[in-house]
């Protein structure tokens, strides 16, 4: 739809073929591939082969709708994050289709987790699991490492 963002449009399209996907014995279905898919490291490495090709792609596609040249970082950037979001939901549905829950039950929690994933790209992560607060306020050195030495600093 015009003025959709590539994010909003990407998460629609993927959360309503998720819906689509979930419909029936969807569940059962989502199950069995997770199954087969898991038990292969051939058809493993192929879905990362495949993911790595559409990821391609839509950096590309997004490098030109937005003028950007075709090495830039910002639209491979956006693609990665995109497909990410992509790869999340699919290992999130199939953890959950082994479960007994039903196929309706689990196209709302599938709805719901793509929700809160597409919340977190859209508000960034400047924020996302900020410490509240250092541990300590500082020692006498002017350092802000524990007492016991430890820490990346």
């Amino acid at each position: 739809p015009k003025g959709e963002t590539p994010l909003g449009a990407f998460v629609r399209f993927i959360l309503d073929r998720s819906d689509t996907a979930m419909a029936g014995d969807g569940r059962r279905r989502v199950a069995d591939l997770t199954r087969l898919v898991s038990a292969s490291p051939s058809l493993m490495a192929r879905e990362r082969q495949l993911g790595a090709k559409y990821t391609e792609a839509l950096a590309a596609l997004l490098a030109e709708e937005t003028g950007a040249a075709p090495d830039d970082i910002e639209p491979r950037l956006a693609a990665e994050a995109m497909m990410a979001f992509h790869r999340s939901l699919i290992d999130f549905a199939r953890r959950r289709a082994l479960s007994r829950k039903s196929a309706a039950d689990l196209a709302a929690e599938i709805r719901a987790a793509g929700d809160r994933a597409l919340t977190l790209l859209e508000s960034g992560l400047a924020d996302y699991a900020r410490r509240a607060a250092p541990l300590t306020a500082g020692r006498a050195d002017g350092s802000r490492r524990p007492p016991d030495g430890g820490g990346f600093g």
